[in-house]
C-alpha cells in the first residue's frame, strides 16, 4: 500500500541523469549480450571491423558445382586468408583431421572458427 504518511524516504531513480552505455565497435551491436559480442569479436577484425567470410556450401543445396569438384585444389588455398568458413561437415572432414570448435545447428551449413 502507498505510504500515505510519508514515512519512507523516496528512491532516487536518476531521472535527471542519462543512461551510460559503452558502445560496441560493430555498428548496431551495442545492445547485444556479452556472449554474442564475444563471438562477433572473434570473427571481425578489431581494427577495421571487417571480416572475410568464405561460403562454399552451395553443393549441399544445388548438387555438385562445376569447378568445385576438388576442394583441396580450388578452395583450400584460400583458407589461410579467411576469418570464417561456411561449409558442410563433409567438406570440412575431407580437408581437416583435427576437430574444429564449432556450433552445429539443425541447418546444414555452419560458421566455423579455427
Amino acid at each position: 500500500m502507498a505510504d500515505l504518511d510519508d514515512i519512507k524516504e523516496g528512491k532516487d531513480f536518476g531521472i535527471d541523469r542519462p543512461q551510460q552505455n559503452t558502445l560496441y565497435t560493430l555498428k548496431g551491436c551495442g545492445s547485444l549480450d556479452w556472449g554474442m559480442q564475444s563471438r562477433l569479436a572473434r570473427i571481425f577484425n578489431p581494427h577495421s571491423n571487417r571480416t572475410v567470410m568464405l561460403a562454399f556450401d552451395h553443393g549441399y543445396f544445388r548438387g555438385p558445382t562445376t569447378g568445385l569438384e576438388r576442394i583441396d585444389l580450388s578452395i583450400a588455398p584460400l583458407f589461410a586468408d579467411t576469418d570464417v568458413l561456411m561449409c558442410t561437415r563433409g567438406v570440412l572432414r575431407s580437408r581437416y583431421r583435427r576437430p574444429p570448435i564449432s556450433r552445429w545447428c539443425s541447418a546444414p551449413p555452419a560458421a566455423i572458427r579455427f
